[in-house]
């Protein structure tokens, strides 16, 4: 194909795939949700409570409330999804049957397994597996829960990801 590379040449990398599709996607679902049972205020509280709690210089960015989080970049819905989320969840207090609180502890673990514990350990095969399963188990909960994925970026940057995750080396550190 004239030196496409498919891991390379593609717009979307798997780091900001997750953020601006996958996280994104989340944010909107709990946004609606939390408007529709007139929870916004509750989540906006729970997210100033996590801004006090957070450690000094850790992200400069960082999501003022739910509403202004459609407004931001990649990092901050990770920042959203690894240190805001399970805080709010628990205020929320859905249960653990919720589609919401189940697939939101979900994205928290595959934020930081692909920003924190990749970083630092690097890829093993046991770890390829793992985040395997995690999009596996997120897409099955979205598409059973909510409907077919209307995202292609999505769908199709996630399909390519299990595809390519395989192809990687044990380790790269």
């Amino acid at each position: 194909m004239y030196g496409f590379d498919l891991v390379r040449d593609l717009v979307y990398d798997v780091m900001h795939t997750l953020s601006l599709c996958i996280f994104k996607k989340y944010v909107l679902l709990l946004t609606k949700y939390a408007e529709e049972i007139g929870k916004m205020r509750d989540i906006d509280l729970a997210m100033a409570t996590v801004k006090k709690l957070r450690p000094v210089g850790f992200g400069a960015r960082w999501p003022q409330n739910l509403a202004s989080i459609g407004y931001y970049k990649a990092e901050e819905y990770q920042i959203f999804v690894m240190w805001c989320l399970p805080h709010i969840l628990d205020h929320l207090n859905l249960g653990p049957r919720s589609v919401l609180d189940a697939s939101g502890m979900l994205l928290t673990e595959i934020g930081r397994l692909f920003y924190i514990h990749s970083r630092i350990h690097g890829w093993t095969s046991q770890r390829m597996q793992i985040a395997r399963q995690f999009l596996a188990a997120w897409h099955i909960m979205m598409e059973e829960n909510v409907g077919l994925n209307s995202s292609p970026v999505e769908h199709v940057a996630s399909i390519i990801f299990l595809f390519f995750i395989s192809l990687l080396p044990i380790t790269y550190a």
